[in-house]
């Protein structure tokens, strides 16, 4: 019976540190939002795991840009020189920049301050070429959570734009909804502090939903530089002629935005695990069994 226990843990502890070791090998995922004058973009960078001269080679991008979802990225090469690399500390983006896809157009984000003599240091361009328009840039790593559903959102308006990562529970409600439980990202170039709770602006009910309205009425609430804001679905709330508004004061009318959200594919941690985990578990039962017996 001991050696049969002692065969369990063998085989459990192989399973759960190969799952740590490779259930993601060869990836990595970075959250990143920018926005600008009439610019705003989020998304998920996956990237390769190797760290060449403090950067990583960009393989694969998922998100938004303005109302349209990110279509994929684009060669090296293919656009503004784009390399796309990233550095996960200091510039982010070098003067390629990395480039991609959205609505049928393409896009080069890259350093402006040191490829064009920006006085931005960050660049969106639509051709390529300098001196684009500047933006304000986050890049942060990304784990995702077991359990949790994730959203890319972007909305612009008249002097407004933002963007970011909204987590939700990953069971959608009766209605199809889901609980937004935390928010990243930027509002005009300035960091979103964090999710306003559920009631505490403009009633929000902080509900996301995978296809278009993508907000209701009482819609999300979050703060940004010390101020509250609520997005919500004002052609059903106020019978605005735009479907969409951010108000700072959570009531009607608000500011007319545009919005648009897609539901990320994101890694969650490997099923071996949770096997390693019960084959551990196996192991102690029968490890007691034997000392009872």
């Amino acid at each position: 019976m001991r050696r049969l226990y002692r065969t369990i843990l063998l085989a459990s502890a192989t399973v759960l540190a190969g799952a740590l070791t490779s259930a993601h090998a060869g990836y990595l995922y970075f959250s990143y939002a920018y926005t600008g004058v009439g610019t705003a973009s989020a998304g998920i960078l996956t990237t390769d795991d190797v760290l060449t001269d403090g950067h990583y080679t960009i393989v694969g991008i998922q998100g938004t840009r303005n109302v349209s979802n990110i279509d994929g990225l684009l060669d090296p090469g293919a656009f503004g020189a784009n390399d796309n690399l990233l550095f996960p500390t200091g510039t982010f983006v070098d003067v390629p920049g990395f480039s991609f896809s959205a609505g049928g157009s393409s896009f080069n984000v890259a350093n402006g301050a040191l490829g064009c003599g920006s006085s931005s240091q960050y660049v969106e361009t639509a051709t390529g070429l300098c001196p684009g328009s500047g933006i304000s840039l986050s890049i942060n790593q990304f784990d995702a959570t077991s359990g949790s559903a994730y959203f890319a959102y972007s909305y612009v308006g008249d002097g407004i734009s933002s963007a970011g990562i909204l987590t939700a529970n990953g069971t959608p409600g009766a209605d199809g909804g889901y609980l937004i439980t935390d928010i990243q990202g930027l509002r005009n170039g300035v960091d979103i502090s964090g999710l306003l709770p559920v009631g505490a602006l403009g009633s929000n009910d902080n509900l996301i939903f995978a296809n278009a309205p993508f907000v209701d009425v009482p819609g999300f609430s979050y703060t940004a530089g010390g101020s509250g804001y609520n997005v919500a679905n004002a052609a059903l709330g106020c019978g605005s002629a735009n479907q969409y508004t951010e108000a700072p004061t959570g009531i009607c009318p608000g500011s007319s935005i545009s919005f648009n959200a897609t539901k990320l594919s994101v890694p969650e941690p490997g099923t071996p695990a949770l096997l390693g985990v019960g084959l551990i578990a196996l192991g102690w039962s029968l490890r007691r069994k034997a000392n009872l017996a």
